[in-house]
């Protein structure tokens, strides 16, 4: 037998838990990191797509001199599809002359689906909106984007607030949340992820 050299040794047990453990922690630190941008990249995209969505639909009011309702999307058990109850499922946008609850097909303008990583809350007086031939609603309201991680605090929390017809972002922030507008600056009203009934 030959004797072996001080080179020709493997790792020991040790050395290679060391390497693991100091490889290990910069990956959970960069995950953590790609998580929160892919829920604020979400976020972006969602609130982004819903506002488009919804000057679409006012345009489109006006444009054709109909009714546009706004609804959460909903299909039944035989596939039919009607305004639903819940907003987190998807929002579904038609042309409603008819003013009901089940569009026609050929009426449907978009149908948009639910985020994957946060949750969508409408928050308006009934179940669904519609936007007058004239682009206004009477609906006062507002969607809040909720990320479904509760690590993630109050600062990932954004709206889209809807007033006489038009779409808006709310700027302003603190720690708890974020203000519905200037004038509720000094209240305690903030947006919560969590409903009122």
């Amino acid at each position: 037998m030959y004797p072996l050299l001080f080179f020709q040794r493997g790792y020991s047990y040790l050395e290679v838990t060391l390497v693991i453990m100091l490889l290990s922690l910069p990956i959970a630190v960069g995950y953590s990191a790609y998580q929160k941008i892919l829920m604020r990249s979400e976020r972006t995209v969602t609130l982004h797509q819903l506002e488009r969505a919804l000057e679409a639909a006012r345009s489109i009011a006006i444009k054709e001199s109909t009714l546009v309702t706004v609804c959460p999307y909903f299909i039944t058990y035989n596939n039919t599809i009607m305004c639903g109850a819940n907003w987190q499922e998807g929002i579904m946008i038609f042309l409603n002359p008819e003013q009901q609850d089940r569009p026609l097909s050929r009426n449907i303008i978009q149908v948009l689906k639910p985020p994957r990583y946060g949750q969508l809350i409408g928050v308006f007086g009934g179940k669904k909106f519609s936007f007058s031939p004239q682009g206004i609603t009477a609906a006062k309201g507002r969607f809040i984007y909720c990320p479904t991680a509760t690590k993630y605090g109050a600062s990932e929390i954004d709206a889209l607030i809807i007033k006489d017809g038009r779409m808006r972002r709310p700027q302003l922030r603190d720690a708890q949340g974020i203000f519905l507008s200037k004038e509720h600056q000094n209240s305690t009203e903030t947006l919560s992820c969590t409903l009122q009934t």
